[in-house]
This record gives C-alpha cells, sequence and structure tokens, in this order.
C-alpha cells in the first residue's frame, strides 16, 4: 500500500512539472515583415526564453526600434487579429513555435506650423501690389485685344479687295484658277462671318460698357461737387441779405 501511494504521489508531482515545465517553455517567433516602400519580403526569427514577462510592445521596440522612432506604425498580426502591445506572450496563444505578420506603414508626416499672422503693414502693401498688377494686367489686354483687332480688320479689308479684283475678272481665269477662287471667296466669308464679326461685336459691347461705366463715373463726381457749390452759395446768400439775395442767384431759401 505504502509502494502504491509512493508511486501515486511521485506521478502526480511529475504531472506537476510537466506542467510547470509546459508553461515555462520558451517560444521561438518567425516574423514576416511586410514594410511599406519595399518589394521584397524580409523574414526574421527571434527566441523568447520567458513568455511570461514579455511583452507585444517589448518585442517592437526591440526588433523595430528605428521605424518606431520614426513615428511608423508596426504592427502585428496573428491568426487574422492584431496583438496588442500590453498583451504578454504567454496569454496569445503562440504555442512553442509560432508565425508572426508584421506590417511596418509609412512615416507620418510631420505637423504643418500654423502661419503667423502678417502685419497690417504688409497687407496693405500686397494689395497694393496686387492691384498694381491688375491694372497692368488689364492695360496690356486692351493694348494686346486693340492690336489684334487692328490686324484683323487689315488682314480682312486686304484679302477683300483681292478676292474682289479677282473676281471680276474670274471669265479670264481658267477653269482650275476659277475653282481655287470660289474656294478662297468661302473660306474668307466663313472667316468673316464665323470669326471677324463675333470679334467686333465682342468689342462693340465692351466699347460701350467702358462708355457707360466713364459717364456713371463723371456723374457721380459733378453730384457732391454740384452739391458743395449749392451749399455755399446758400449760405453766402443767408450771410449776405437773405432770401432776396438768395433767389438772386438762383438758390432756394432754407
Amino acid at each position: 500500500v505504502r509502494s502504491r501511494s509512493t508511486q501515486g504521489s511521485a506521478q502526480a508531482n511529475g504531472g506537476r512539472r510537466e506542467r510547470l515545465r509546459g508553461a515555462m517553455d520558451p517560444v521561438t517567433l518567425h516574423f514576416n515583415v511586410f514594410q511599406a516602400g519595399a518589394s521584397a519580403e524580409g523574414r526574421r526569427s527571434l527566441h523568447v526564453g520567458d513568455p511570461r514577462g514579455t511583452t507585444v510592445g517589448s518585442l517592437k521596440r526591440q526588433l523595430f526600434a528605428e521605424a518606431l522612432e520614426e513615428r511608423r506604425s508596426v504592427r502585428f498580426i496573428k491568426g487574422g487579429r492584431v496583438l496588442e502591445d500590453a498583451a504578454v506572450l504567454e496569454q496569445c496563444g503562440l504555442g512553442s513555435e509560432a508565425f508572426i505578420h508584421v506590417s511596418i506603414g509609412s512615416s507620418s508626416p510631420p505637423r504643418p506650423r500654423p502661419a503667423a499672422a502678417p502685419q497690417s503693414s504688409a497687407a496693405g502693401a500686397d494689395a497694393g501690389r496686387s492691384a498694381a498688377k491688375g491694372s497692368s494686367d488689364s492695360q496690356g489686354q486692351e493694348s494686346y485685344i486693340g492690336l489684334g483687332f487692328l490686324l484683323g480688320a487689315a488682314f480682312f479689308a486686304g484679302t477683300g479687295v483681292l478676292l474682289q479684283t479677282a473676281w471680276r475678272r474670274r471669265w479670264q481665269l481658267s477653269m482650275r484658277a476659277s475653282q481655287l477662287l470660289c474656294v478662297l471667296a468661302a473660306v474668307w466669308a466663313y472667316l468673316l462671318l464665323c470669326h471677324g464679326l463675333p470679334v467686333v461685336f465682342q468689342l462693340l459691347g465692351l466699347g460701350l460698357r467702358a462708355l457707360g461705366r466713364a459717364v456713371s463715373g463723371r456723374d457721380g463726381s459733378e453730384a457732391p461737387a454740384n452739391a458743395g457749390r449749392s451749399a455755399g452759395a446758400r449760405c453766402a446768400a443767408e450771410c449776405a441779405g437773405g432770401p432776396a439775395l438768395a433767389g438772386a442767384l438762383g438758390v432756394p431759401a432754407s
């Protein structure tokens, strides 16, 4: 009986030791590294002797310290799930040997610094430069339009005179020359109707709008001057002689 009890206790102690040894067994990890911007796949292996005291975050800092310093995201993926940094290797169900996929992302761009508010003087100078540039651009555009209009008018006038002269002598030309003359006349008429006349109408519209703005600006500038003159005349009339002098000056008495 004693021998049987001794054997039972020895077997129990042996099983307990085996369980403890199995819980403390080291782990061999094989990493398949996928890095952003790199075409080749990296492989790395590591033997962890103490799975109980090792976390996922400590492994990241040990193996991929450079990527973490560059603020790149490092993720351990096992069985389709991402391992948290605070997780202990013993609790991840890795076994004695495991394959872990490592995903290293691109570096995060630095945060842009807020731009300093521009000073009022600089803003005024920029506004003045932009206004001067806009006026110079408008003047250059107007001169360009005027030059183009003159060249177009000269082209249509010269070609029209030549075509008219040739058309009067069409009976003296050969059949091929007369056909060519008809083709040139058709092209000239097409250019005049589809390109020349629209430009003329557009320029006329621009001229009318500019004339209207000039007239409205002149009326607006003359109105304050007339009001000032009438007010000055009324004041002089009141100071000099009252309503009679005001009537003589043509100013309504107040």
